[in-house]
């Protein structure tokens, strides 16, 4: 039996395309007016990397992506490098990233309804018309609210990867530094050896040097490193760095001081959790364990008693 499209479902596929078309239109037109504003301040994504390979080189999917950061940039150079920020704190580093998550943010809310009414059309009694039209809206906002979501929930994972590697960088540093190495170098040293444990780390401090290298203070790019990693201990090592830098103390005996104090922290972050275990694990010893442990001692009593008045 050849499947075919319900005409209700074909046009409330019609209406939401009109209407993403017609709302997409609208937003470019608000942003040409700021854009021809700023156009003198705002520097694009190809500028910003007129050191790459020449235009015969690019691809069909980098040309796709300048075209999709050209459709929906955001609104301000600000903007672009707020977003560009968020990218790197989710772990991605590459130059394309922010406008990929343009084109998530544009393309899905477009595909998911309309994968949504072709799999509808090919069930043998489909929904109505409303209940279509509300699976078309709701795969469409999942679809322009994913890609935030999922952005935030990589940027926790990340978090807890960099405070996982966390005390590992403080003993190479501690290391590196007695050893006689100065601050910059000793980033450097760590960096390379961290790279197989934790490639994003790694990057992270490589952007440490990379802002030195290009005239940007000590403090400046600490700073900048525990904004990236964006955790407490971060931020409490780059100030410590900075007061240690500025007041001229032994850089060596302030980094103990605080792994020691890291350490300690850490045991009681650890002692925390081991106290709310017992909180955690009431339900699923009430809903799960212990109706089984009652059937395993009981059934048998049962099942004598029934023998019992068998006879």
């Amino acid at each position: 039996m050849q499947a075919s499209v319900s005409p209700s479902n074909l046009l409330v596929g019609l209406v939401f395309v009109s209407v993403s078309l017609l709302t997409f239109a609208i937003m470019r037109a608000l942003l040409v007016r700021s854009e021809i504003k700023r156009r003198a301040q705002l520097r694009p994504i190809a500028d910003l990397q007129a050191a790459g390979p020449a235009r015969n080189g690019e691809t069909i999917a980098h040309e796709f992506l300048s075209f999709v950061s050209k459709v929906l940039p955001p609104s301000s150079a600000e903007g672009h490098s707020q977003a560009r920020k968020e990218m790197i704190k989710a772990g991605f580093f590459s130059p394309n990233a922010v406008a990929l998550y343009h084109a998530a943010r544009i393309l899905l809310p477009l595909v998911l309804p309309l994968v949504l009414l072709t799999v509808l059309s090919l069930l043998p009694s489909g929904l109505s018309a409303r209940g279509s039209l509300l699976g078309v809206v709701c795969s469409s906002g999942l679809g322009f609210v994913g890609p935030s979501f999922y952005i935030s929930r990589r940027q926790k994972k990340m978090r807890q990867q960099y405070r996982m590697a966390f005390p590992d960088f403080m003993d190479l540093l501690v290391v590196c530094v007695e050893a006689g190495l100065a601050l910059q170098p000793a980033l450097e040293r760590i960096k390379r050896e961290m790279v197989s444990a934790n490639p994003q780390f790694s990057a992270n401090l490589h952007f440490v040097g990379l802002e030195l290298r290009a005239g940007s203070s000590l403090s400046a790019a600490l700073d900048s490193l525990a904004k990236r990693l964006d955790f407490e201990e971060a931020y409490s090592l780059a100030s410590l760095l900075k007061q240690s830098e500025e007041l001229g103390t032994s850089l060596s005996a302030a980094l103990r001081v605080y792994s020691e104090e890291m350490r300690d922290k850490r045991y009681m972050r650890a002692e925390a959790l081991a106290h709310a275990l017992p909180v955690k694990i009431v339900l699923p010893v009430g809903f799960c364990i212990f109706p089984v442990i009652l059937v395993v001692l009981f059934l048998p009593l049962m099942i004598r008693i029934k023998q019992l008045l068998a006879f």
